[in-house]
């Protein structure tokens, strides 16, 4: 088979590219590609489809941090969340390439994820938070044990006060919509105080992803004021609990029938 043969099949099989005659071979030309060949030329029905499936992960991600960070004003960087969603959407054998969706991956390989690698809640919180599931009747019971506020946590410098609370969030991710509750301790002076434990109960929305994170707010003493006011650093922040509507496998077992 000679080598212009050889060439005229290969030009049938880069997409991308043209290949321009020479004398007896040809040149490779990269073509210049433009918005309605990648939308419209089937050579590029993959990437089509990578970038539909990419653009709603995206759109989701965002969705879950606006209700997720709403206590650290989205200062945590987004990168580590979006690539811990790719993987789950990688991950769904149930959808095909383009239409998959991170709900249908290995979700619960997303409980203890911290938004904040510079504060991780192992190291900044020496307390628990506990979270039961009732999965048949959509309650979660959220506990803040009884603590002693200076040494529940590892606080940075300059902060006098802490606020440990709860997020319970419900995602639809094919109408990207939420639903979203806030359930907080209050403000705690970093001393040697003792707390009550705190018990709450929470009717969860029914859409098909539900999470619960927890996380801590610093406080500092306006010296001039006596004000308590927000400091700049955000807290730690982790998944503690994830699971997919109707799935009863995830109840706890005070709750299984």
């Amino acid at each position: 088979m000679s080598t212009q043969k050889n060439n005229k099949i290969s030009k049938r099989a880069l997409p991308g590219y043209t290949l321009i005659p020479k004398e007896d071979h040809y040149q490779i030309k990269k073509i210049s590609l433009s918005g309605k060949l990648v939308n419209t030329d089937p050579r590029f029905i993959n990437t089509r489809r990578n970038n539909q499936e990419f653009g709603h992960l995206m759109k989701s991600s965002s969705l879950m941090r606006s209700v997720l960070l709403v206590e650290t004003g989205k200062k945590l960087p987004a990168r580590p969340f979006i690539n811990a969603l790719r993987n789950l959407q990688v991950a769904d054998q149930h959808n095909r390439y383009g239409s998959r969706s991170p709900v249908n991956g290995p979700i619960d390989q997303l409980e203890g994820f911290n938004f904040n690698d510079a504060c991780p809640w192992q190291t900044c919180v020496n307390t628990g938070v506990l979270v039961t599931v009732d999965t048949r009747n959509n309650i979660v019971e959220i506990t803040f044990p009884a603590c002693t506020a200076n040494e529940a946590v590892n606080p940075p410098p300059g902060a006098t006060h802490y606020n440990l609370y709860a997020i319970v969030a419900s995602f639809d991710l094919d109408h990207l919509q939420a639903d979203r509750e806030i359930i907080k301790k209050g403000h705690l002076p970093i001393k040697a105080i003792k707390t009550k434990t705190i018990i709450r109960e929470i009717k969860t929305g029914r859409h098909q992803l539900n999470m619960v994170v927890t996380g801590v707010k610093w406080y500092r003493t306006n010296e001039k004021t006596n004000n308590i006011v927000p400091l700049k650093i955000p807290g730690p922040l982790i998944i503690s609990k994830i699971w997919k509507s109707g799935d009863h496998n995830t109840a706890n077992e005070r709750f299984a029938a």
